[in-house]
């Protein structure tokens, strides 16, 4: 494996995902992958002509077209900056002294509005690479069926967690503390 470089917002993500672990106990073992993804470490290979089979299925595995959605989602530094833009332009409309329990409704709209980038943004990606979401995740779902614990299903569960609106809204909340101790100090 290859050193994945994780978007910002989805290792800011992780952290807030493990502190709800006990609550959501598939989204905090994808927390837990996130951050583990991060300080995996392997030495680069070289290129070696192909010899058998197996060599020859695990490229069509890498050209598959969940294999080039989840280098886009961990690797493509626009697709990060996209939202880290958009969470940075967003986050002071966020009150962080907020109980979990209960949000105002503009809340739920920027959720929303996250949502359809996310989606739009990974949607586009597809589409360019000549597929069609359908076909990713009926990629995406024979590759979990076939092996729970399969890199792909995790990534699967990754992107989940990615969506999830109380996800959105811790991910949300130290966004805003994080622009509250910037202001702060940019005004001593």
């Amino acid at each position: 494996r290859r050193a994945t470089r994780l978007p910002h917002c989805c290792s800011a993500r992780a952290n807030i995902i493990d502190t709800c672990a006990s609550t959501h106990t598939s989204t905090a073992q994808a927390a837990r992958a996130i951050a583990a993804a991060q300080t995996r470490q392997e030495p680069p290979r070289p290129m070696e002509a192909k010899t058998n089979d197996r060599e020859e299925g695990k490229d069509a595995k890498e050209d598959s077209i969940v294999a080039k959605v989840g280098r886009y989602f961990f690797e493509d530094s626009s697709f990060s900056q996209t939202f880290e833009a958009w969470v940075s332009k967003n986050a002071p409309r966020i009150d962080p002294s907020l109980n979990d329990d209960e949000y105002p409704l503009e809340y739920t709209t920027l959720y929303e509005e996250f949502k359809k980038l996310y989606e739009g943004l990974l949607e586009d990606y597809i589409e360019r690479e000549g597929s069609s979401t359908e076909a990713f995740y009926a990629e995406l779902r024979e590759a979990t069926e076939r092996d729970e614990d399969s890199s792909e299903a995790l990534m699967g569960q990754i992107m989940l967690a990615t969506t999830d609106f109380d996800v959105f809204m811790l991910m949300m909340k130290e966004s805003r503390r994080q622009y509250d101790v910037k202001e702060k100090s940019r005004h001593k």
